[in-house]
């Protein structure tokens, strides 16, 4: 049996040969050198280090950071002010995940440079929307991931086939797995619920098996009401960010987002674990000087 080799992505061979391959222990990436160059394969089921100090022990689907629009660093970053006319690209996954904006002026978000924590943001005003290059799938399970600060109390979750994932307003909360036909539909809960516009907020939105019902937790373990039954095996399919319903559109600024799935139709628990949890609420307080967030 042969072995494959190790090395970091600071020591990879400075001479080698067509067909070489190694894998990197840091970056959990194997790496093949065609004769001109390294080709990277990225491992589907190892940790994702979010900051370098927190990870979680499964990569999602995507991630995207208003940070760094191009995915890599600032350099892509419109100029304070400015609409977003170029796709948001993930800083982990693919580039079929990149998020595009609309051809309207009018229905692209606004980027602004400095916002919590000195950090940038994209801004909403409920009429804006970005387009996934590629819909994903979600058939079971799964975690979505946003730090926000909704401008009006107003806010949808990913747009799916005809509605939010969730939306929030004022009196009540909606909760939809997609459409009534696919499986998951709450009609509301307004006992508790945390206001979205009084600071940075930190949202996961979580399918957590195949029978209970999805919750919306809000800066850590809050459930926000649940209702309704479990999702069916149908699929929901995710097109892009701000759709949803026309009066409770997203109206205020989105730092980051991600979304991790279960393992498409064979999954039968969430992909984040309480600890993978509690990591997302370490790194949210620290990157934006936030406190107060209850662990999982």
């Amino acid at each position: 049996m042969s072995t494959l080799n190790t090395c970091t992505s600071s020591t990879r061979p400075a001479s080698p040969s067509q067909g070489d391959m190694l894998y990197e222990t840091d970056t959990y990436k194997t790496i093949i050198y065609d004769g001109s160059q390294w080709r990277e394969y990225q491992s589907t089921n190892s940790p994702y280090s979010l900051d370098g100090t927190n990870s979680v022990s499964q990569q999602p689907l995507w991630h995207l950071d208003a940070a760094k629009i191009n995915g890599v660093d600032s350099s892509g970053n419109p100029s304070n002010g400015s609409s977003l006319t170029t796709a948001w690209k993930p800083k982990f996954g693919s580039s079929i995940y990149n998020h595009g904006p609309q051809s309207s002026s009018s229905a692209q978000p606004t980027w602004y440079s400095s916002g919590e924590n000195s950090l940038p943001y994209l801004d909403w005003d409920g009429g804006d929307q970005l387009i996934e290059q590629t819909k994903n799938f979600i058939y079971g399970p799964f975690v979505w991931f946003q730090v926000m600060k909704s401008d009006n109390g107003y806010w949808t979750g990913m747009n799916g086939t005809s509605n939010g994932l969730f939306t929030r307003r004022a009196s009540d909360l909606l909760y939809y797995y997609s459409d009534t036909n696919r499986g998951y539909n709450g009609t509301g809960n307004n006992s508790g619920l945390t206001s979205l516009s009084a600071s940075t907020r930190m949202l996961l939105f979580e399918k957590p098996n195949t029978s209970d019902p999805s919750y919306l937790y809000v800066d850590g373990d809050n459930a926000q009401g649940s209702t309704g039954s479990g999702a069916s095996t149908s699929n929901i399919g995710i097109g892009g960010f701000g759709g949803g319903f026309s009066s409770y559109r997203p109206n205020g600024k989105v730092y980051e987002m991600a979304l991790w799935i279960g393992g498409g139709g064979s999954a039968t628990s969430g992909p984040l674990t309480t600890a993978d949890k509690n990591a997302l609420i370490d790194y949210v307080e620290s990157k934006y000087n936030l406190s107060g967030f209850t662990d999982f």
